[in-house]
């Protein structure tokens, strides 16, 4: 163990600042004061990105940032310490969040009939709205369709305190690492089982209400109430519903990946770089997914 290495003082590996450079992370943040309209200081600081001169995010002035370069090399040895792949990185919303994947295996649902791609996804913020946080996801490659669910047992954030020696940091992180490959495998056995159970009518007019607010298919449903935006994504959703049920089975399984269907390719999402994995991360994709995920699960 290193007793000196710290984060102020780590070392970016060559592996790590390719991956940076790769994924578009090559950036530092600073902070910088902020002016109010009269030329007096504000009592925020803006968080300043090194390569464009944008303010991506207002914090207190005690915040400390986490810069992109630190966690990717924390990553890189967590994949090194635990035998995966440092995968990909995004960033979101100008740069004030990013997120990070590392590959964890393949995973086969409802005989083989779907193959997933599985991750531990890690997210940060430059804004303050999260410290690093997080989850696993999953991605079916015949279609594209990703679910990402955050781990809520894990602690909310790591502590990452720059004075805190590496080594232990990253053995905590490990531990939080191991918990997050528990729950992969919980996952796995509810999509199974999901897989194994109907889906009846009724139980998809339940969800397609829980998510868009209405079944249009009631006998005392009135159109007029519902703008045409709201029955179009009602009508949308159902068609990606019926579309996988078609392919993987009149099962829960099936319909859970008509709603991931629909979270990833068609609800709307912010217009702009990485908009929709934006949303299916933080915003309302990820809540839709969450919703069914509760109402589909059979643990």
């Amino acid at each position: 163990m290193n007793i000196n290495e710290t984060l102020d003082n780590l070392v970016l590996s060559a592996h790590a600042e390719e991956f940076m450079n790769k994924n578009k992370l090559n950036w530092n943040v600073s902070k910088t004061p902020l002016f109010a309209t009269d030329g007096s200081v504000a009592p925020a600081v803006g968080i300043q990105r090194s390569d464009n001169s944008d303010i991506i995010g207002v914090v207190s002035p005690r915040y400390q940032p986490l810069q992109n370069s630190r966690l990717v090399e924390i990553m890189q040895r967590l994949a090194d310490r635990a035998d995966l792949e440092l995968a990909s990185a995004k960033q979101f919303n100008g740069g004030s969040r990013i997120s990070i994947q590392l590959r964890t295996g393949d995973l086969r649902v409802g005989n083989g009939v779907s193959k997933l791609n599985t991750f531990i996804t890690a997210i940060n913020s430059h804004d303050g709205s999260t410290g690093v946080r997080f989850g696993n996801s999953n991605t079916d490659i015949s279609c594209m369709n990703t679910f990402f669910r955050a781990y809520r047992e894990l602690k909310e954030q790591f502590s990452f305190r720059h004075t805190t020696n590496l080594d232990m940091l990253i053995d905590d992180a490990l531990f939080q690492i191991d918990r997050l490959r528990q729950a992969e495998s919980q996952i796995a056995v509810n999509f199974e089982r999901m897989a194994e159970a109907d889906a009846r009518r009724d139980l998809i007019r339940d969800v397609v209400k829980n998510l868009v607010g209405f079944d249009r298919s009631a006998p005392d449903f009135d159109e007029s109430k519902w703008s045409a935006v709201k029955l179009n994504q009602h009508n949308n959703l159902v068609d990606c519903i019926l579309s996988e049920m078609r392919e993987k089975g009149e099962n829960r399984w099936g319909l859970f990946s008509g709603v991931t269907k629909y979270t990833t390719h068609q609800i709307s999402a912010p217009k702009r770089e990485n908009g929709r994995d934006e949303s299916k991360l933080f915003g309302t994709a990820q809540a839709w997914d969450a919703k069914a995920y509760k109402m589909l699960a059979l643990s």
